[in-house]
């Protein structure tokens, strides 16, 4: 219910979202009625998970209670960065990059509003770096010189 609160409020509009396992299909109505970017991946297979980890920009943990959780350790081990719902180790034994009050919308906006500059800051850095457009640069640079 959080999240389904969370994607009917914020403007997710330059995040794209994505959610790993079971539970997260009522959230695909809402994505698409505010035109967010969301991907579900309900893949119990354990090995899609480091790509998963690798994919992403921040793990975000929304959850109202909790043991671990688990996810919080997977994404130290790809040093994703983590923002958490104050639940079970996170802020005791886990220190995530950033913490809020669980079932908080407004902490978690405030979150989502500092990460997001640096984010598309980023994005904006790469978005023309492949290995073609190095070629095709390296080429230019090469013929400018020739003559």
């Amino acid at each position: 219910q959080f999240m389904e609160r969370m994607l009917s409020t914020y403007n997710f509009n330059n995040f794209k979202l994505r959610f790993l396992g079971d539970g997260w299909d009522r959230l695909e109505p809402i994505a698409k009625r505010n035109n967010i970017d969301l991907k579900l991946t309900t893949d119990a297979d354990y090995s899609v998970y480091p790509q998963f980890y690798q994919d992403i920009d921040y793990l975000l943990i929304p959850g109202l209670w909790t043991a671990g959780p688990i996810s919080f350790q997977e994404s130290l081990s790809t040093g994703t960065p983590v923002i958490s719902a104050d639940v079970g180790f996170a802020g005791y034994e886990l220190k995530p990059d950033h913490i809020f009050p669980p079932n908080d919308v407004n902490s978690l906006s405030k979150i989502l509003d500092k990460i997001q500059e640096p984010l598309l800051k980023r994005r904006r850095q790469v978005v023309n770096m492949s290995w073609l457009n190095y070629a095709t640069d390296l080429i230019n640079f090469i013929n400018k010189i020739k003559k």
